[in-house]
């Protein structure tokens, strides 16, 4: 299991983000959280298989229909442990 934070800059607050963030980490089964961050972009930890977290990425940066994402910056922590469940905090 990988652990990734990525943080979204670009229009992401106010668009269902957060939500579209949350989904789509069930849908794949991946841990973690999703916030909003003081400058306007998101901040998102996710724990998981690397294939799935590389489609999860991808979701994320096309983002939700009404999303602009100028940003997608990916660091790569190490490894995890399942936190079970994805939340938004």
């Amino acid at each position: 299991m990988k652990l990734l934070k990525i943080r979204i800059s670009g229009l992401v607050q106010g668009v269902g983000f957060r939500y579209f963030a949350y989904r789509n980490a069930g849908d794949l089964g991946i841990s973690g959280f999703v916030r909003n961050e003081y400058d306007g972009s998101l901040l998102i930890q996710a724990c998981g298989d690397p294939e799935k977290l590389e489609q999860f990425c991808k979701r994320m940066e096309k983002g939700p229909s009404r999303s602009q994402v100028k940003e997608l910056l990916i660091i790569e922590t190490g490894l995890c442990n399942d936190e079970g469940g994805f939340h938004i905090e």
